[in-house]
């Protein structure tokens, strides 16, 4: 019986890691799909759905972070095991990326994007808050995390 217990836990653990690890592929992909049309202007609805898809998702990814403790815990546990530039490259677009998409967004002093555009670095500074301490002194020496 203890067995079982002991299995059913770890297995537990192992699921919600894959979890975190499958919030962070997700992201990823949506922001290669993203990357991918800065400068192909003017945007058409499939641009618009693109560049919206990922920054909702970032957005998305963080609150779900910020008000799941035990999300928040595990992801600063895989944290913990990944390299910092490696991870912020991944997920993060790069800024000069995203002042360009902000750029394209407006035409004739009107925003056409989705408004978690505009709220993107927030997002990203919450980051800061869901961090450990150790975490976030990597986070912050990090050029590809600003």
């Amino acid at each position: 019986m203890k067995i079982l217990i002991i299995l059913c836990i770890l297995c537990g653990h192992a699921f919600a890691q894959s979890d975190i690890v499958q919030m962070i592929s997700d992201t990823a992909s949506l922001r290669i799909e993203a990357e991918s049309i800065v400068g192909t202007t003017p945007y058409r609805a499939t641009e618009h759905q693109i560049i919206k898809n990922y920054f909702v998702r970032i957005k998305d990814f963080v609150d779900q972070l910020k008000e799941n403790a035990r999300k928040k815990r595990r992801f600063n546990n895989y944290l913990e095991s990944q390299e910092m530039s490696k991870f912020c490259s991944g997920i993060f677009i790069g800024v000069s990326d995203w002042e360009q998409i902000k750029i394209d967004c407006t035409r004739n002093r009107f925003f056409l994007c989705a408004e978690d555009v505009n709220e993107y670095n927030e997002s990203k500074k919450i980051f800061f808050e869901i961090l450990s301490d150790v975490l976030l002194k990597i986070f912050q020496n990090t050029s590809e995390c600003q």
